[in-house]
């Protein structure tokens, strides 16, 4: 009432905008999987890439070392990419029962 006095409406105007109600928007699925799913994308991006180099029928050695060099380059930057890469293909002989 208070905005149509300030506006000078017509009062009939004031009464239909009253009585009608808002518009509700039902929840759209794919912003519902998104909301789910967005705190895990990390964990997503991974499995992703696990199953194409397993489809691909890469090495183990290989599919670590690129996902650890892909989290170490986000997170340390290159010069930890290569020391935690020599790590990981070392972890990786042992774990295969290659020499070490």
């Amino acid at each position: 009432r208070t905005l149509c006095a300030r506006l000078q409406l017509v009062p009939k105007w004031c009464r239909l905008a009253r009585a009608t109600p808002a518009p509700r928007r039902a929840p759209r699925p794919l912003l519902l999987i998104a909301g789910l799913l967005l705190p895990h994308w990390h964990s997503l991006l991974q499995l992703l890439l696990l199953w194409r180099f397993l489809l691909l029928g890469l090495e183990a050695r290989l599919l670590l070392g690129f996902l650890l060099s892909l989290e170490t380059r986000l997170l340390l930057g290159l010069e930890a990419r290569l020391l935690l890469g020599f790590l990981l293909s070392l972890e990786t002989r042992l774990l295969l029962g290659l020499e070490a």
